[in-house]
């Protein structure tokens, strides 16, 4: 069921993705760099986390992905 709802979400932002890019010509450049901008970010994190012996790649993203964990006052 995992696979069905990221197909569907990869297939609503495109056809979304599609229609502002035809719909809106003059934000095309503003568009491609900052999707330029997010793919090297990207690629920069997949090294860095290989680099540093992360198992998933995506070491340097897991913030945005992972709600934060605040540390919780623990009674001596």
């Amino acid at each position: 069921m995992e696979t069905f709802f990221k197909v569907v979400g990869w297939t609503t932002a495109a056809i979304l993705g599609a229609a502002v890019w035809n719909v809106f010509p003059e934000y095309r450049t503003i568009i491609s760099s900052i999707l330029v901008a997010l793919f090297i970010c990207y690629v920069f994190s997949v090294l860095v986390g290989e680099r540093l012996g992360g198992s998933s790649g995506m070491s340097c993203w897991s913030f945005v992905f992972k709600p934060m964990q605040l540390p919780t006052a623990s009674s001596s």
